[in-house]
């Protein structure tokens, strides 16, 4: 593998400063001359010598003359290039031929070895300093801001990152996050008011030798989540303990002065269900599955808007007076329920109500 001024490196900012300090203090004045050459990969250089032997310009052939061993102490030019496995130095395709009692000074090729170990310990820190901290943010609800740091190509273990969050220019999160290895990620989660907000995002280091930093600004407004829609009770009915939502996540409940805890008793209770019959028995089954569904509804965030009739019902359900009918003790779905008119009357105006919200998210 050949190394040094032919690496492939994006720019010449890294080697060429380290080229021309270190030259300089070898009694020589150096000045670069612009990028490397698309086609070749090379820097170039001009050399200006006090004395020789000079390090030349990058990518033209040296001259017959310099092959054959004499270098001139002005604007001579020439490709240098390391071989790594060997230890051999090549000047323009061809071996370093220059013969000891020809170099002055620093000779050739050890000035041209501790150029190119500059040069490749440039393009090593060049490939350190790549580490990357980009953020993203996100409504984790209406009122609260997700903000996340996704960190990678860091070099070693032990990083600390310095972060900050500003919120239409005041500060309200700064902190630090350390993490092993070559990447990381950190959440933090901030709460915000209603309305668009500018969000300025900071995340900087200085680690394991390795500097840089990371600055994005957003422009977020988090909606008011909208209600739930109200589902049935077959949809609770078969969806007791999965699915999303669930039964099980909204219990218990209460039917009147009877606690649902269990997602059996929540099932007996909508198995118990026959609305297409208006017996006493079946209008109070109706009315406990229906009210059941709207609870669950309710909890699960579906519009409030039922929840007066939610609470006439299970008052009325508890054995006490509504609507000037005295009420029915519910006991659960296996009890036995004998009606009067007014009751069964009652039972039925309550579900009926309770059924559009359910089905169709009718508000009363």
């Amino acid at each position: 593998m050949l190394l040094g001024l032919r690496n492939g490196l994006d720019d010449s900012s890294t080697v060429v400063p380290a080229l021309l300090g270190t030259l300089a203090a070898a009694g020589r004045s150096w000045k670069a001359e612009g990028a490397h050459r698309p086609k070749t990969r090379n820097l170039r250089l001009s050399a200006v010598c006090r004395d020789f032997p000079c390090l030349v310009r990058v990518g033209n052939p040296l001259t017959d003359e310099a092959r054959e061993g004499r270098i001139r102490s002005d604007a001579e030019r020439g490709c240098a290039m390391f071989d790594e496995a060997s230890g051999q130095l090549w000047v323009d395709g061809s071996p370093d031929i220059l013969k000891p009692e020809q170099r002055r000074s620093v000779g050739l090729r050890p000035l041209l070895a501790f150029v190119l170990a500059l040069g490749i310990a440039g393009l090593t820190a060049s490939s350190a300093s790549a580490a990357k901290g980009p953020s993203t943010v996100e409504c984790a609800s209406s009122s609260a801001l997700a903000v996340t740091w996704t960190f990678s190509e860091f070099p070693a273990e032990n990083n600390t990152i310095k972060e900050s969050i500003k919120v239409d220019g005041v500060l309200i999160y700064k902190g630090e996050f350390t993490f092993n290895g070559a990447s990381g990620t950190n959440t933090v989660t901030i709460s915000i008011a209603p309305g668009p907000h500018e969000i300025k995002v900071h995340a900087g280091w200085v680690t394991n030798g390795v500097g840089g930093e990371s600055d994005r600004k957003f422009i977020v407004e988090c909606s008011q989540a909208q209600p739930s829609a109200p589902l049935t009770p077959g949809y609770w009915k078969n969806h007791l303990s999965s699915g999303s939502p669930n039964t099980q996540q909204y219990l218990p409940q209460s039917i009147g002065s009877y606690r649902v805890e269990t997602t059996e008793q929540a099932s007996a209770i909508f198995r118990a269900m026959n609305c297409a019959s208006s017996t006493p028995q079946n209008a109070i089954s109706c009315l406990a599955g229906q009210l059941l569904a709207s609870e669950l509804n309710l909890a699960n965030g579906s519009p409030s808007c039922i929840a007066p009739v939610v609470a006439t019902a299970n008052s009325w359900l508890s054995g006490n007076t509504e609507d000037g009918v005295p009420g029915a003790l519910y006991a659960g779905p296996s009890a036995n329920y004998t009606l009067t008119q007014a009751q069964r009357n009652e039972a039925i105006a309550l579900k009926k109500q309770l059924v559009r919200y359910n089905s169709k998210g009718e508000c009363p």
